[in-house]
């Protein structure tokens, strides 16, 4: 709660901000390094062929099932994601 009131007082304070001297293009630019800050991250994709029932499809995102949840790799990615979720 406490963090989405920070950014909240960061949006209006950047706004407040924005008089006759400020450009819409320094405008644009701080919302998007604000963007960059709290993007989740993503993904990467690995394709991956399965057949049921005589149907084949590709799954992108097969190689992060973890049923054990022992895999370093897919527990950092989660934990990124799980930072930003709590950031925003």
């Amino acid at each position: 709660m406490v963090s989405k009131q920070i950014t909240l007082i960061t949006v209006l304070s950047l706004l407040m901000g924005c008089g006759e001297n400020t450009t819409q293009e320094s405008v644009n630019e701080n919302l998007e390094n604000m963007k960059e800050q709290i993007s989740a991250p993503v993904a990467k994709k690995v394709p991956f062929e399965m057949e049921i029932h005589d149907h084949k499809r590709i799954d992108d995102y097969y190689w992060m099932r973890d049923d054990e949840r022992e895999d370093p790799e897919i527990l950092a990615h989660l934990e990124d994601r799980s930072r930003v979720a709590v950031s925003i």
